[in-house]
Order: structure tokens, then sequence, then C-alpha cells
């Protein structure tokens, strides 16, 4: 029984030679943004966030709670 030679071939880089430098900021924020995921976790923080701070400024009772929660967090 003879054995068989195995030939790999030789690893390819990441980054194909054709680029002159990194890759554009424009790219990588198009690639962010058609990311259906991240708009939608984004979006639902930035809702939270707008209701915390509307409940802040119209409750001016509730900051002091705020402030006491934020010194037990550290």
């Amino acid at each position: 029984m003879t054995s068989l030679r195995i030939t790999r071939n030789a690893p390819r880089s990441v980054y194909s030679a054709d680029h002159a430098g990194a890759p554009s900021a424009a790219g990588w924020l198009r690639a962010v943004m058609s990311d259906r995921t991240l708009i939608i976790l984004t979006s639902l923080c930035l809702i939270g966030l707008l209701v915390s701070l509307n409940l802040i400024f119209r409750f001016p009772a509730f900051q002091p709670g705020i402030e006491e929660i934020a010194q037990i967090l550290g």
C-alpha cells in the first residue's frame, strides 16, 4: 500500500492585495447600518434612555432616589 502525499494550499490573507491601505470608514458604517439586530437593540436602548430622562425631569422628587441608588451601586 502506498501512502499519498498530502498537499495543502498556502494560507490566504484576509485582506486582498488590491487594497491600498486600511478599509474605509464608509464600508464599516454601511456594514453596521445593514445589521438589523444592532439597529433594533440600539433603538430599544435609546427608547429606555428617553423614558428614564423623561421620568427624571417630570418628577423632581424621583431624583433623590436615583442618587441613593447611584451611591449604593458605587
